[in-house]
């Protein structure tokens, strides 16, 4: 078998005159990244698969803590994650309520074929065939998008100063 090669992590320079730059303005114990800093990131990654490694270049020219910056940026890719958890936890219940509304549908349209009338009972089964194929489409969208090894994000950068 052969062994896929993994690309080089995708580099993102950050070049700062201020460290200050990299928090959000509101947040006087500098432990939430900016918004404008998020931002530039996201323009970054949002193409990357996941498990593809990035990497940040930081540069201050006046120098940073870049401990107080890995835990605000740690805090920041913890709480991506929470959003993700809980959006995947969130399409999982709903493709759960699509497959069971389908599998009902299903065996209605089935079991009362005879009662109903074929038409009828067709119509009901092609309403569950729909829940059902909807309920896969979720299923399908989430493999894609959670595979093992989402995005990593490392820090490195010049200029470290102490608080």
């Amino acid at each position: 078998m052969k062994r896929m090669k993994r690309e080089a992590p995708l580099v993102i320079p950050v070049c700062v005159d201020d460290e200050q730059a990299l928090y959000d303005e509101f947040d006087p114990t500098d432990q939430r990244l900016s918004d404008t800093f998020k931002g530039y990131l996201e323009d970054f990654i949002e193409d990357r698969k996941p498990g593809e490694g990035v990497r940040l270049a930081l540069t201050c020219s006046n120098g940073f803590d870049m401990q107080h910056f890995r835990r605000a940026y740690r805090l920041h890719i913890d709480k991506l994650r929470q959003r993700n958890r809980r959006d995947r936890v969130r399409k999982t219940a709903s493709a759960l309520r699509l497959l069971g509304i389908g599998v009902a549908f299903v065996l209605i349209g089935i079991a009362f074929s005879r009662s109903m009338g074929e038409v009828v009972a067709a119509i009901v089964s092609t309403v569950g065939s729909f829940a059902i194929w909807e309920a896969s489409a979720v299923w399908i969208e989430e493999i894609g998008d959670h595979r093992p090894g989402a995005h990593s994000g490392h820090a490195r950068g010049s200029g470290d100063r102490s608080h």
